[in-house]
């Protein structure tokens, strides 16, 4: 299989880039590899756009902002290679989706080369792997400086989510669509998938299973910090098309990315994306 493998040296921390040579190498029995090393985002989705007709695959490895910027550029594109994912970031929460929750894993994903079409969600404009959110703790990972992820890891974001629970956000909510809601609510989350921030808060949710969900959280005592631990409190609607309004201006995480602003069409695209998964899920 004729493969563009992409990858920037400023994803992950140097002890995951030490391991490149080796999974080129790991690859290259079952894999035309051409390596391209990026110098930015813009750069990365250009050359996903222009492998599209042109390879069999497109190997990505990055956080899950790669893997969401990516995933946009061959969203619901006939021509597109299959992706594959290689996670290089803190918390990985996207390629949890795939069954991919370390390189090694994500090697052997690919060795095997089993795929499949899994979900996106369109957030306004823009799309979504497995996450769009707003309210406490859906910002530490964009909150967060690069520096710090890179030295502290997994730490960082807690020692934010620590300050977030005594900073009380409270919103008038209004759902319609598949689901109804009317009400105040301290968080919103828009999931395509079972993780946030390295919890599996939406244990039953799939990428692929034909549905979203809308998790809300009510106001409640720390922003409800221990609710996502222990995953109870939300209310979870199911379905595929949903139209958010907000009563004041928020900024939505998409994929741990800083999104769009406002109230929001939300919309299940079934079957959008292509990409090595795990054989267990398909």
């Amino acid at each position: 299989k004729k493969a563009l493998f992409l990858f920037s040296s400023a994803t992950g921390s140097p002890k995951k880039q030490k391991k490149l040579p080796k999974v080129f190498a790991a690859l290259e029995p079952y894999y035309e590899l051409d390596i391209r090393k990026t110098s930015s985002m813009e750069e990365g989705q250009s050359l996903a756009l222009e492998s599209c007709g042109h390879y069999d695959s497109l190997i990505v490895y990055g956080g899950d902002g790669t893997l969401n910027h990516i995933a946009s550029v061959l969203a619901e594109r006939e021509d597109a290679p299959v992706l594959g994912y290689l996670p290089g970031g803190t918390l990985n929460d996207g390629g949890k989706n795939y069954g991919v929750d370390s390189i090694k894993k994500g090697v052997r994903i690919l060795q095997e080369g089993a795929f499949g079409r899994f979900d996106l969600v369109k957030v306004g404009k823009d799309y979504s792997t497995y996450l769009a959110g707003f309210g406490p703790y859906m910002d530490v990972s964009y909150v967060a400086k690069r520096k710090a992820k890179k030295t502290l890891g997994k730490l960082v974001y807690y020692l934010i989510c620590i300050k977030e629970m005594f900073s009380i956000r409270k919103y008038h909510l209004k759902v319609e669509g598949d689901g109804q809601f009317e009400g105040k609510a301290s968080i919103l989350a828009a999931m395509n998938g079972r993780w946030i921030g390295g919890m599996r808060t939406n244990s039953k949710g799939k990428a692929n299973d034909g549905k979203l969900e809308l998790l809300i959280l009510r106001p409640t005592i720390f922003n409800g910090f221990f609710c996502f631990f222990f995953h109870f409190g939300f209310l979870r609607l199911s379905g595929e098309r949903f139209h958010v309004s907000v009563d004041k201006p928020v900024e939505w995480c998409v994929d741990g990315e800083l999104g769009p602003t406002g109230d929001l069409d939300i919309e299940l695209k079934k079957g959008a994306l292509k990409i090595y998964c795990d054989s267990s899920l398909l």
